[in-house]
Order: structure tokens, then C-alpha cells, then sequence
């Protein structure tokens, strides 16, 4: 067969090998997070479970708390890619409520592996002082990222509205970690109800046309790049060691 032939696969480039690799142990170390707890997720387990050596692990990622950041921050992607698939259609049409669809949607990220996944790194922080100033780190990037994507989906720009979303994660987080043991969201959705409505008068609303733009803006914001991710697990369900 000749070379350029369509039944010949073409070689692989070393990036696109390595990215395969590091995508192999982000994913596993997800995975371990939210199935076996932060206790639990060791080297080996992550190593385990990427089907890969020690050696090549190391290579990428020399220590255990680089790994654990770079696998919650990878996770972090895989929802700014799906705050844009979910947000991105509704927000064409104009008579759609903003405010609403951000609460939804933003309310969906403290209830899947992103949220169980940083949870079990901001228990582990307490007492890794290495992990902590990474995950600070990372959190901020992140946190700055879904605000700058709020702000351009919403029009929000005053400091009153900056605040009110702020305070939003903020209340957010509170919620989805009373939530482990008081499982009745009931009174919550009250409480989130008030809020929205205090948020509601603290933003401004858009113009039929600047609504447009700040949609079309939305990628940018959310910091995407135009590149396919692979997708993460999302099962919570707890494996024996």
C-alpha cells in the first residue's frame, strides 16, 4: 500500500500522544475522586486505574497535588463547554428569563463530579498546605472565568450586579454542601427564589441587540478554546477499595 493511502492510519504527532496520555490520568483521577473520596485517590489508584506506569505518571505530573489540581481543573473545562452547549440556544430567544437559565444552570454544577470533586481537594486543603495553594489558585481562575461569563450573558456590569453574582457561588456553595445531609430541597428552593429576585433587580435588562452580541461573546468569555475535550465520568457511585 502506498503511502497516502486512505487505508493507511496516519502516525500519531508526541503531542497528541501526550495529550492522550494526561487526558487517561485526568480522567482517573476524576473518576477516584468522586467514586473512593480524596483518602483514597492515591498515585497508584490513579495509575490503576489510567492502566498506566508509574514512570509515565510522574512524567506529567510530578506530584500528587499538581494531579489532583490539574484533574479538577480539567473537569472545570468539561463544564464551561457545557454551561456554553446548554446556555448558548436559550439565549436566542430574548423573552427568556437570564437570570433564571444562569441560577439553572450554575445550580447544576454544585450537583455533579465538578462539585464532589473539588469538595473532597478543599477537605484535603485543610491539611496540605501544597494542595491548598494550588487549588486556591486554580479555583480562582475558574471562579473568574464562570463571573466573566455571567456578566456578558446578563449584561450585569455595575458593582451591584458583580456582587449579587458573587455572592451567588457564594450562596451556592452553602446550599450543595448542606445538601450531603439534608438531602430535602424543598426549603433551599424557597430560599433560592427570594435571591433570584434580588439578583433580578440588581441587573439591568439587555437590549435586543447588545443581547445578541453578548451571546455570540459567550465562547470567549467562558474561556474556550475551538478544540474537541473528551469526556469526563460523572458516575458517583462509591467503589470498593
Amino acid at each position: 500500500m502506498s503511502r497516502g493511502s486512505p487505508g493507511k492510519k496516519a502516525r500519531r504527532t508526541q503531542a497528541e500522544r501526550s495529550a492522550e496520555t494526561q487526558g487517561r490520568l485526568l480522567r482517573a483521577t476524576v473518576a477516584s475522586l468522586v467514586e473512593v473520596g480524596y483518602a483514597e485517590t492515591t498515585t497508584l489508584e490513579v495509575g490503576r486505574r489510567a492502566g498506566l506506569p508509574r514512570g509515565t505518571q510522574l512524567h506529567h505530573y510530578p506530584n500528587k497535588a499538581d494531579l489532583l489540581v490539574a484533574a479538577v481543573e480539567y473537569l472545570a473545562d468539561e463544564r464551561m463547554q457545557k454551561i456554553h452547549d446548554e446556555l448558548g440556544p436559550l439565549l436566542k430567544g430574548e423573552s427568556r428569563d437570564r437570570v433564571e437559565l444562569v441560577f439553572d444552570v450554575l445550580w447544576s454544577s454544585f450537583t455533579g463530579p465538578l462539585f464532589w470533586a473539588a469538595l473532597e481537594l478543599v477537605v484535603g486543603s485543610r491539611t496540605d498546605v501544597e494542595l491548598r495553594a494550588k487549588f486556591h489558585a486554580m479555583e480562582r481562575r475558574v471562579t473568574g472565568r464562570i463571573l466573566a461569563a455571567i456578566e456578558t450573558l446578563t449584561g450585569g456590569t455595575s458593582e451591584e450586579a458583580k456582587a449579587a453574582f458573587a455572592l451567588t457561588l457564594y450562596v451556592m456553595n452553602g446550599m450543595a454542601i448542606e445538601r450531603i445531609t439534608s438531602p430535602d430541597d424543598r426549603p433551599r428552593r424557597r430560599l433560592m427564589e427570594y435571591w433570584k429576585a434580588r439578583v433580578r433587580s440588581a441587573v439591568s435588562p439587555l437590549p435586543r441587540s447588545r443581547g445578541a452580541r453578548r451571546t455570540s461573546e459567550l465562547p470567549s468569555a467562558l474561556g474556550l478554546r475551538a478544540r474537541a475535550r473528551p469526556t469526563v465520568p460523572t458516575s458517583r457511585s462509591r467503589r470498593s477499595s
